[in-house]
């Protein structure tokens, strides 16, 4: 896993929501991802347990609160990534 930029954490707003492709980013629609992984690799880790669960805002609707991913982000780099290497 590589190393998050810091220039991608400091883009991130001091609070407010994120959709999942702010988070793993989008090449369709050139937004650049905070967190690179895939959408399966992702929800594997919501479902794992180690990565922050979405705040359901309708049936189709998920986002997650700023506050969490730069949690999320500060506990990946402690850890060494993802996967904790």
């Amino acid at each position: 896993m590589p190393a998050i930029p810091e220039a991608c954490t400091s883009v991130l707003p001091e609070e407010g929501l994120l959709r999942l492709s702010q988070i793993i980013g989008d090449k369709k629609r050139c937004i650049p991802p905070i967190i690179p992984v895939s959408r399966d690799k992702w929800y594997s880790m919501i479902r794992e347990g180690r990565a922050p669960p979405p705040i359901k805002l309708g049936s189709r609707t998920s986002v997650w609160s700023v506050k969490s991913i730069r949690k999320f982000i500060d506990e990946m780099i402690e850890n060494g990534g993802c996967d904790g290497q």
